[in-house]
Formats: C-alpha cells, structure tokens, sequence
C-alpha cells in the first residue's frame, strides 16, 4: 500500500484522532497515486497513523478509515455499513425516514446513505467513496433488499474533489413521489429533485419542539420548504399557521402535505415570497405572531462570506424578535458550520438588544441521532436551533 509521509510534528491531530489529514502537513507523496486511492499515513518518525482515502484534489489530502493498521477490504465496509445501520435501529418506530450513514461520524468518510421507506438515496462526496459508490450499493441492498437506490450527488462540495455532479436511479424502481412517517405525520417526499436529499430529516427533534407550544398559536413559518415546521404546529393545535417559501415546487408540496395530514386549508395559508421581505411587511404593518419558525438555507459556502451572511441572520432574527407576541416563541435555525454557536449566540443577542426586548433561552438543539456528531470533528457541529421567548 502506498505511503504518506507527514512532516514533522504534525501527527498532533491524529493522534487526538481527528479524521483529517490537511495537504500542508504533508512531507511527501509516492509517484502514481490516484485519486480515491487507500494510502498509510505514516509519521516523521515514518510510524503508521492509520488508513484513509487519498484525495489530491482537495485541501484535506486524507480523510481517515482508520487509526489501525487494518486490512480494507470488502468485509471491512460491510462491517461498517451493517453497525451503522444497527445503531439507527431505536429510531424505526418514530420514522421510516432516517440518516443511515453519516460520513466522518460513521467511520465512513464523504458517504451519506438515507433511507425514505423503501427507498435510499446515496451520495458520495469524496472520491475514495465515488470509486467505490457500486460496491456500497451491492452492499446496501444486501442488508435492506430495498425498491430502488438513487442517487443525489448534485452538490457543490463534490467540487473540492475534483467530482462532477451527478443525480440518477442506481438500482431498481424510480419512486416518483415518495410517503414518509415521521413521529405521527406524514409527508410527500422527493428523493429526485427536493433539497438535500429530499426532506431535512435533521430538524425531526426540532419541529417536535412545537408540541409544547402550538395550541390555539398564531404561527409565522418562514422558508418553510414543504412545511415541515407548520404540519407539526397544526398537529400540535395552531390556530392558524402561514408559511412562506420562494419556491413554487415547495408550497405546492406543502399543500399537498397539509391535505395528507387532514389538516383544513382556513388554518394553513401558504404564500410564495421573499421572507426577508415578508418580514419586512409584517414588521411595518404592526402584525405580531404568537410563534416564528426560521429555517433559512445556508447564508454563507464559504468563511470569507462571513460578515455579510452574518447581516442576513442579523436582519431575519431582528424582524422576527420585534413581530413577537409577549410571551412568544422563536425557534431559529442556522445550517452553517462557519457560523459558530457563540457566533450565533452573539447575532440573536444583538437582535434582542436593538429591538429592545429581553429573551429568554428556553432550549438549545442541533442534530438528532441519526445524524451524530464527531466530537474530534468541530467541522461537523453545523445545525444550531435556538428555542427563544420574547418577554
């Protein structure tokens, strides 16, 4: 197996066991390596560190398998696959939709695997896992034997690799449609064209966080998507909820979601929009709600982005926090890991400040189990979801 060499002193990371390997900690590379190639990681000293897949391409040259000296091999990432499914298993009568493998998190670095009742969507974003992609399918389909595999490699990290970008039916049936149960709703789901892959199945602990506050609520659920958010505030007895997305594939879905949960159109109103701008209005007009939802996508890709996707959480955050009932809920999100905790923290606290309102913090969430977080790996630790009530 071929060999990289690390500088000296710059084992210091492996050694805590953090799954990376950067390209400027690396003294030297053996001629003919190939992109996705296994390589032993070896010390100064030329110790061996571990196995991971090679990427020359990347920033992170190497993304670790192992810190032994173990064989990789074919029963090596069944083991792995098998185990990770195994530890999802508590979470199967609260949904048939899950997080079934999580890269890093799962000793399987750059695969995602989510199962959609039947059905799973795969991506592999590295190239040690693209090479490979038709043997975790073998795999995949031998533990669960499920109606198709698709696959959603059409995101803009598999750049970084030197990958294209690429989404189409692997194995078996294209699903169409696609229903799902969650906690005690259900939602249409499309693996094919939805964002992500089809459904933010991280915020199921979050929208379950409404149980104790929808009934008789005014709910504002901005960049609402499919409306995730709202059908757990109806479920748990909001008096009326209006949801607000730009996308006019994702309110037709939410209102099809709306009927598959019975819940009535008078209480559910749904609008195409801008939210930055619909808060705006609300704002203006003196409209206050008894709870807000933001779930915004991503603001920033990149950290030189930071001040100016830090004004666009400021700006949504303030309008939210100003629009509150006294005594009303925020529930606010954000899904970038270069805007920190205590990043976010610091944005909601000038919000609070300069709409000259205390709140309280009732809860701080980020990601359920199925999607864990690697404690070595502080690049992992992206969704904050703050529980917020305005005095």
């Amino acid at each position: 197996m071929a060999e990289i060499l690390l500088k000296s002193n710059e084992d210091r990371l492996l050694k805590g066991r953090h799954p990376w390997v950067f390209n400027n900690q690396v003294k030297s590379i053996p001629n003919g390596l190939k992109a996705g190639d296994i390589v032993n990681v070896l010390n100064s000293k030329r110790k061996l560190m571990g196995k991971g897949f090679f990427s020359p391409h990347s920033a992170i040259m190497v993304r670790m398998l192992s810190f032994e000296d173990a064989e990789i091999n074919e029963n090596f990432f069944y083991t792995r696959l098998l185990s990770s499914i195994k530890r999802r298993h508590n979470l199967i009568e609260k949904t048939n939709a899950l997080r079934l493998v999580y890269s890093e998190a799962d000793e399987l670095p750059t695969l995602v695997v989510d199962k959609y009742d039947d059905f799973i969507v795969i991506q592999t974003l590295g190239a040690g896992t693209d090479i490979r992609k038709g043997l975790f399918v073998d795999i995949l389909c031998q533990i669960l034997k499920p109606r198709g595999v698709y696959e959603r490699n059409d995101v803009p990290v598999r750049a970084f690799e030197g990958l294209p970008s690429n989404k189409c039916l692997l194995r078996g049936s294209a699903p169409g449609l696609l229903t799902i149960k969650e906690n005690d709703l259900r939602f249409f789901v499309d693996i094919e064209n939805g964002q992500k892959t089809g459904f933010y199945l991280d915020q199921r602990d979050n929208r379950d966080t409404l149980k104790g506050f929808s009934h008789n609520a005014e709910v504002l659920d901005c960049f609402c998507y499919t409306g995730g958010f709202s059908m757990y505030a109806l479920h748990y007895g909001a008096s009326h909820v209006t949801g607000i997305d730009a996308s006019q594939e994702s309110i037709m879905l939410a209102r099809k979601n709306a009927l598959l949960n019975n819940f009535a159109n008078r209480n559910f109103e749904l609008k195409m929009a801008n939210a930055f701008d619909e808060l705006k209005l609300f704002d203006s007009t003196g409209k206050k709600f008894d709870i807000v939802i933001l779930d915004p996508p991503s603001f920033i890709r990149k950290k030189e982005n930071l001040e100016s996707a830090s004004r666009g959480y400021k700006e949504i955050n303030l309008r939210a926090i100003k629009i509150l009932k006294p005594g009303g809920i925020l529930i606010t999100c954000c899904c970038s890991y270069h805007i920190s905790l205590e990043i976010f923290k610091n944005i909601l606290i000038s919000c609070a400040s300069d709409a000259k309102r205390s709140v309280r913090i009732l809860d701080i969430k980020n990601h359920p189990q199925d999607h864990p977080l690697l404690l070595q790996l502080k690049e992992s630790y992206y969704l904050k979801c703050f529980l917020l009530q305005a005095i």
